[in-house]
């Protein structure tokens, strides 16, 4: 899809999406603090989120894991997710310029989890 140029959006979404696993499976399992100050082990996000936060919406947790746990690659996966959001509820025009930047940041994201996930 992306090397021939068409539906850049469609690009910005699965980048985003893609990233989203690789960071889940550096983030879980994992022991976390709780909101009431005990420690939780949990095996995943969809644990995380109903021990902590349910109040949230998810994709905010996730975040706030990414840049607490993960500062080296808080930035592009920040972009990731502003952009798909961007590009599916207030403009679907997305230049090919920015499917490439997410492709870029998407391979920011897999190295990252290759260099780090055990």
């Amino acid at each position: 899809m992306h090397k021939s140029g068409e539906f850049p959006d469609w690009v910005i979404t699965a980048a985003f999406y893609s990233a989203i696993h690789y960071v889940d499976d550096c983030l879980f399992p994992g022991s976390y603090a709780l909101p009431n100050g005990q420690t939780k082990n949990c095996n995943s996000i969809d644990h995380y989120y109903r021990h902590c936060y349910a109040s949230e919406p998810k994709h905010e947790i996730r975040t706030r894991l990414v840049e607490d746990q993960f500062p080296e690659i808080m930035a592009a996966f920040k972009w990731l997710k502003e952009q798909s959001s961007n590009m599916r509820y207030l403009s679907y025009q997305v230049s090919e310029d920015e499917a490439s930047k997410a492709v870029e940041y998407l391979d920011e994201i897999r190295e990252f989890h290759s260099d780090n996930h055990q």
